[in-house]
């Protein structure tokens, strides 16, 4: 059995938190389960009339001081007549914006979502984004380290 240092065991509970963190930030109170939500592609409704309409209200809001929230974009698409979206799938769509290039330099803050013509203020995004990506992997290979642990446990039962 693996013995984990004082270290080790303090960096698990701050990532274990942070899956917790995650995966409440990412449960949505409609009907689609969780995989719907995340892994799912964007559906037809999602592709036809709200990426377009997300596109052309994201490339207005130049400047962290234009930033909008997930909160607002769901309000304002409501406020229009559009059918309710969840948090989750706004996030899903803002994913589909940035990995298809659909709108440039798409970063996000606390205050929201906005366009940044600012190389510092792109590059500090992805620094966030590197160090939520080195979470997540740590996360996983702590996780398959238990696993592990688990498989030789169960087999010599």
């Amino acid at each position: 059995m693996k013995i984990h240092t004082e270290h080790q065991l303090i960096f698990f509970s701050v990532a274990t938190v942070l899956f917790v963190f995650i995966i409440l930030f990412m449960v949505n109170t409609n009907d689609m389960t969780n995989k719907d939500i995340t892994t799912d592609p964007l559906n037809d409704y999602e592709r036809a009339t709200l990426l377009p309409i997300m596109v052309k209200s994201l490339q207005t809001k130049r400047g962290k001081d234009k930033a909008v929230t997930n909160s607002a974009m769901r309000l304002g698409l409501m406020e229009h007549g559009y059918m309710k979206v969840s948090e989750a799938r706004i996030r899903k769509i803002i994913n589909h914006i940035r990995t298809n290039g659909l709108v440039e330099c798409l970063v996000a803050t606390s205050e929201g979502y906005f366009v940044s013509d600012d190389v510092q203020e792109v590059e500090k995004y992805i620094e966030t984004l590197k160090s939520r990506e080195n979470a997540i992997r740590a996360m996983r290979e702590h996780v398959e380290e238990q696993c592990e642990d688990l498989r030789k446990r169960t087999s010599t039962n």
